[in-house]
């Protein structure tokens, strides 16, 4: 019987395809390129259909050849390639046949359902979708456990062997066969309901991405493995020390130190009261219950035993040493000595920003040694003397701020890393229009200083670094930080405000707040207009198009249009009461940052705002990204608001005559990168490189 729903009319000749594949790489653990650089990678299905014709699987594996027609069009411009999660077909179609997939000519399903705020998996973005063909979920987790890994354990009665071939579980395979057939038709299906949401903008990003990813970025593997090493030794030393003065046979164990923390004190306690002669329970402070870093900082202000502040010291410094990144590098690098794949694609849904990956080089810890250069050298020839020396205790802190110099150019080349200077403080004054701000950005742009001064009624002469006043720059920093997004108390407290040597007092914390708010009027103007403006959008279905920025509902979607054009999705979205505040407030579906599940997520004037801010950010560093790129100059990866860039080490490598402390190349990038952009005019942007050998910041 023939399906009475309609075929979907293609506007360009459309390949939709899919692979299962083999790898013994752990592709979670070591990501897609690793995955495929190893010799044993290979396709064992492909399934793919042109437009509305029927899906055809062919089972390589087991000796089908690979139709022309679906090889000739890899490389045909005329043909639209689409599949979800495009990257990992472009790369298994590069093994296997060894075609360059260009990505200009792709088009990534996935990343479609995340620019309309949708889950990050076909299965899930076909359940909330309630697609007529969903996953085989049950049977396709069976088949890639079957065949598309190793076997962990080879068994005698199996020959030993380290993986399953189709013969093996002919059942199975012919269900895997299925699966993968319908993983077209479901990618086929979810594509039909989504395009006419298509927005053409995202694709000449995503296809940079694609090229940054596949490009990669070279590894000291000299640093990395010796950093490993070194920390292992100094770690294991810490440990043996901590199991001496405690008795513990696992010190790293939270409630066995927990509980032998509590009885030192309690004897410190009672030594001190037979001296005293005192009554032992009189002084006794309350049980300790928890080792977590804040924690930890409080206690060893105020544990009486040393016996106990030694083991509290032990434990911070074990807890100052993440070597994860490190492994991580060890377990991705390629067999040409480059990582891979570190960038996700419009990875935060609410804003289109790319997210880390991997070695997450989004929050890689910054670098704050006078002697960088040194210790570097020192970590990577392996000198755990000379580094006890310098150092002493602090050798974990040391490791930990090399991570990201780990990050080398290649043989020939050097780094230039530019990125915008507080950009996300610029953009909220332009969208706000507080001229004020704007005028600091056009001149100064000591936004800290400013603001304290203004908080405060303190010339900013005294607030910079150096002066009289300086605490009060970092009390202008805090609350520029914590109050943009109509942050209040708790957002301070987020940022560290009762912390450090300049910390507030609680007292200080609300008066704060309204002091910024006072100094920030169209800022905060800003927040409530946002909101109304969305509320009126989702309520009275309609546009709204403000100088700035504006609001569209349709298809029970609120979307938000951004300066640029590309538009931000709340799917579901729609007015509840709150009875929190006893007002209505706006209510949208989405993945939960905690639970990451499926389910209503509340929001407001200044979340919607922070949302527009940030994306307008991946924005603006898009433009001048696609045009590096476009001039030669290739992007090795990015962080948020700043591009790393591998060039010749001559190219334009002279001093500048506009800044001797930068070479001509740093000055030009920094100035392609603010270059003005349409649909932010009175932007005032500003840039910032410099020349590296290895990356830091």
């Amino acid at each position: 019987m023939a399906s009475s729903q309609p075929l979907f009319v293609f506007q360009q000749r459309t390949l939709f395809s899919d692979t299962e594949t083999y790898s013994p790489v752990d592709l979670k653990k070591a990501g897609m390129y690793k995955y495929f650089d190893d010799p044993e990678a290979e396709i064992l299905l492909l399934a793919y259909a042109f437009d509305n014709d029927p899906v055809r699987v062919i089972d390589i594996a087991q000796g089908e050849t690979v139709p022309q027609e679906f090889i000739d069009a890899l490389t045909d411009p005329t043909v639209i390639k689409r599949a979800f999660n495009a990257a990992f077909e472009r790369q298994a179609y590069f093994k296997h046949f060894g075609i360059y997939c260009d990505p200009t000519q792709w088009r990534c399903t996935m990343v479609l359902g995340l620019s309309l705020g949708l889950p990050g998996s076909l299965a899930q973005q076909a359940k909330v979708l309630n697609m007529p063909i969903q996953k085989m979920g049950d049977v396709g987790k069976d088949g890639i456990k079957k065949f598309c890994v190793p076997i962990k354990k080879p068994l005698k009665k199996h020959g030993y062997r380290t993986r399953n071939l189709p013969h093996h579980f002919p059942e199975a395979w012919e269900g895997f066969k299925l699966y993968n057939k319908r993983d077209v038709e479901a990618e086929r299906g979810l594509y039909c309901r989504l395009a006419k949401y298509d927005q053409p903008c995202l694709w000449p990003a995503w296809a940079l991405d694609q090229r940054i990813n596949d490009r990669g970025v070279m590894v000291d593997m000299e640093l990395v493995n010796n950093a490993i090493r070194i920390n292992d030794i100094i770690k294991g030393e810490l440990i043996e020390e901590a199991r001496k003065v405690t008795g513990l046979s696992n010190p790293n164990s939270v409630q066995q130190l927990i509980d032998w923390l509590n009885n030192a004190e309690e004897e410190e306690e009672k030594q001190r009261a037979l001296i005293e002669d005192d009554d032992p329970d009189a002084n006794i402070e309350e049980k300790i219950t928890n080792l977590r870093k804040k924690t930890v900082i409080d206690l060893l202000g105020t544990v009486k035993s040393p016996a106990a502040l030694r083991v509290l010291k032990l434990r911070q410094l074990m807890a100052k040493s993440s070597v994860s990144k490190y492994r991580a590098m060890q377990r991705s690098v390629c067999r040409d000595g480059r990582i891979r794949g570190l960038l996700q694609f419009y990875g935060a849904a609410r804003t289109g920003r790319w997210a880390g990956r991997i070695v997450q080089v989004q929050n890689l810890p910054q670098n704050h040694l006078v002697d960088l250069e040194l210790a570097r050298s020192l970590v990577r020839s392996g000198d755990l003397p000379t580094l006890k020396l310098l150092w002493g205790e602090a050798i974990l802190q040391v490791l930990s701020e090399l991570i990201r110099t780990a990050f080398i150019p290649a043989p020939g080349k050097r780094f230039i890393a530019v990125d915008f200077s507080a950009i996300e403080a610029r953009l909220t004054a332009w969208d706000a229009q507080e001229e004020w701000r704007l005028q600091v950005f056009r001149t100064h742009g000591m936004i800290y200083e400013a603001s304290a001064s203004r908080m405060f009624k303190v010339p900013m002469e005294l607030i910079k670094k150096g002066g009289p006043r300086v605490e009060l720059r970092q009390k202008g920093k805090v609350t520029e930080l914590a109050c943009g997004y109509q942050g209040s108390v708790n957002a301070l407290i987020n940022m560290g405000a009762l912390e450090g040597k300049d910390a507030m007092k609680e007292e200080e914390l609300l008066p704060a707040v309204k002091l910024w708010r006072k100094e920030s009027p169209n800022v905060v103007n800003n927040w409530y207009r946002t909101q109304d403006d969305a509320m009126d959008s989702i309520r009275y279905k309609r546009v709204i198009q403000r100088e700035r920025y504006g609001f569209e509902y349709r298809s029970n979607t609120l979307f938000q249009i951004l300066p640029s054009g590309r538009k931000l999705a709340y799917p579901n979205a729609r007015i509840e009461f709150d009875a929190k505040h006893g007002r209505d407030g706006i209510v949208f579906d989405g993945i939960d940052q905690y639970t990451h599940q499926w389910k209503s997520q509340k929001t407001f004037g200044g979340r919607v705002f922070q949302n527009r801010t940030q994306a307008n950010g991946v924005d603006i560093i898009t433009r001048p990204s696609l045009k590096l790129d476009e001039l030669g100059l290739p992007i090795v990866f990015s962080v948020h608001d700043e591009n790393v860039i591998e060039v010749d080490i001559d190219w334009m490598a002279a001093p500048s005559a506009k800044n001797p402390r930068k070479s001509e190349g740093v000055i030009y990038i920094e100035n392609i990168m603010c270059e003005p952009q349409p649909g932010f005019q009175g932007l005032p942007l500003a840039a910032d490189g410099m020349d590296q050998m290895f990356y830091q910041k």
